[in-house]
């Protein structure tokens, strides 16, 4: 693995031990609806991350540690090329604030108090 790698990796163990720590859910669905129990089968389930190579434990996704896996840089590309077309089709996403903030035009104070204190936490980590 990379040193790239081993920091994403590092970054989705610290995201999901953040949420398990303060009693969050840390499973959830994706656009289409397909349920995940971790942050890490939610990625490797879209190609952004693979096992290792090294790895000789469960075939779950849902069961794979996040030290048992590492980057995948094409599915990397894949991920952020979807990403890059949802953003681009005026009907998934008009340019208007709606339209770029994903329906959320206009947001709390305590969404905004808790997705800053999520990335002080975040940021802290590095």
């Amino acid at each position: 693995m990379s040193h790239g790698a081993d920091q994403n990796a590092v970054i989705v163990k610290a995201v999901q031990d953040n949420l398990s720590e303060s009693k969050q859910e840390i499973h959830g669905s994706d656009s289409n609806g397909k349920k995940y129990k971790t942050i890490t089968a939610m990625w490797l389930s879209q190609g952004v991350l693979q096992k290792a190579s090294s790895s000789k434990r469960s075939n779950s996704e849902d069961e794979i540690k996040n030290d048992e896996v590492g980057l995948c840089k094409s599915g990397r590309r894949e991920w952020y090329s979807k990403s890059r077309d949802y953003w681009d089709d005026e009907d998934t996403c008009p340019a208007t604030v709606n339209g770029m903030l994903g329906g959320f035009a206009s947001i709390s104070n305590i969404d905004l108090a808790a997705s800053k204190q999520f990335l002080l936490d975040l940021t802290s980590i590095r």
